[in-house]
C-alpha cells in the first residue's frame, strides 16, 4: 500500500511541473531603435541562433524561457496568439507560422522577425 501511494504521489507531482515548449522560432532579421533612429539587420545562422525565441508552459502560467523566464500572459484574438509581458518589457506576436518579437529596454527597442 505505501508503495503504491509512493508511485501515485510521484507521478503526480511530476506531472504538475512538467515544463512544455509552447513556441520556438528563429529570426531572419533584427531591428534596433533609439531616439538617434533605426537600422535593420538580416541576421545570419549563427546570430539567428543565439537570438532564437522559446516560450514555455508550466500548467497555467507561460514563461519567456529565451529572456530569463519572464512571466508572460497569453491572448488570442483571431489569426494572432499574442504573449505580452505584463511589466512592459516586449510581448512575441505569432501567426501563420511567422512571428514578431519585441523587447523594450529603457528608451530602446529590439524587434525580430522570423519564422
Amino acid at each position: 500500500m505505501k508503495t503504491t501511494l509512493l508511485v501515485l504521489t510521484l507521478l503526480v507531482s511530476g506531472s504538475a511541473f512538467a515544463v512544455d515548449i509552447e513556441f520556438q522560432g528563429t529570426p531572419k532579421s533584427r531591428t534596433l531603435v533609439s531616439k538617434d533612429g533605426s537600422v535593420r539587420e538580416t541576421l545570419d545562422a549563427k546570430e539567428a541562433k543565439k537570438y532564437s525565441v522559446t516560450i514555455t508552459r508550466d500548467g497555467p502560467q507561460y514563461y519567456w524561457a529565451s529572456r530569463g523566464d519572464i512571466p508572460l500572459l497569453k491572448l488570442k484574438s483571431g489569426a494572432f496568439t499574442t504573449y505580452i509581458s505584463p511589466t512592459g518589457q516586449g510581448y512575441i506576436r505569432i501567426t501563420d507560422g511567422a512571428y514578431v518579437e519585441h523587447l523594450t529596454q529603457e528608451m530602446t527597442s529590439v524587434t525580430y522577425y522570423g519564422k
